[in-house]
């Protein structure tokens, strides 16, 4: 039954990208002049980095100049990361109404970028997964996407909002990063004494992965225009 489960979630979460993908540019006149306006294009990104990643991974095929590069996709996820969490810091740091929560934004992007900068030295960027700065970025994510729902319980009375984009994009984040982050870092654990990865570890990556994408897909289908811009213009 366990196998069942884990061949579904392999063959599901590939799809589900390209399926967001297109739902957000269905819905793109609703958020066209917002700040998420470049969303679509971070999940096109999304969906190609992971298909190429997939191609380098379990394919003979050598995408890259350099040899050393065959079956390593560690760098193309390097790049990702540091694009996704950035985009996300920008997006909370325009939509977080108050003063001291920007500024909570401005020290994340501060403390992610010196992380990032530092990984990079330390470890290459080239052939190592970028550990630090993944966690960096996760526990940002966390801080950002938790103040965004604070901020509309206090002042909207709910934490999710039904009709906002950003409201279902926070709530797939927070749970994503919140399960997820810790294992990233067990996972480093593991690598570093010579352990191989628990297949329980990627059953419950792909499923809150799972879980997240379809947070955005109901946020795209759910959403109101005006409501999103209230929120911006607040």
């Amino acid at each position: 039954m366990l196998s069942i489960f884990d061949g579904f979630l392999e063959v599901t979460f590939v799809p589900l990208y390209a399926i967001t993908f297109l739902i957000a540019l269905w819905r793109y006149p609703k958020y066209y002049d917002t700040a998420l306006k470049y969303f679509p294009i971070l999940l096109f990104y999304t969906f190609l980095t992971e298909l190429l990643g997939m191609i380098i991974r379990y394919t003979d095929i050598d995408l890259f100049v350099n040899e050393y590069y065959a079956n390593n996709n560690l760098l193309i996820f390097n790049i990702y990361y540091i694009v996704s969490f950035l985009f996300f810091f920008v997006v909370y740091h325009i939509y977080l109404s108050r003063p001291q929560h920007k500024t909570v934004t401005l020290i994340l992007i501060i403390f992610f970028a010196v992380t990032a900068i530092i990984n990079a030295v330390t470890e290459s960027f080239l052939f190592a997964g970028q550990v630090y700065t993944y966690v960096a970025g996760g526990l940002g994510t966390l801080v950002c996407t938790s103040l965004y729902l604070i901020e509309n319980k206090k002042e909207r009375q709910h934490w999710l909002v039904q009709r906002d984009l950003l409201s279902w994009i926070s709530l797939g984040m927070l749970i994503f990063f919140l399960v997820y982050t810790p294992i990233k870092i067990i996972k480093q654990y593991w690598y570093m004494i010579g352990e191989t990865e628990h297949p329980l570890s990627r059953r419950i990556h792909l499923s809150v992965l799972i879980f997240m994408y379809v947070c955005f897909i109901l946020g795209f289908l759910k959403m109101d225009r005006f409501t999103l811009k209230r929120k911006i213009n607040s």
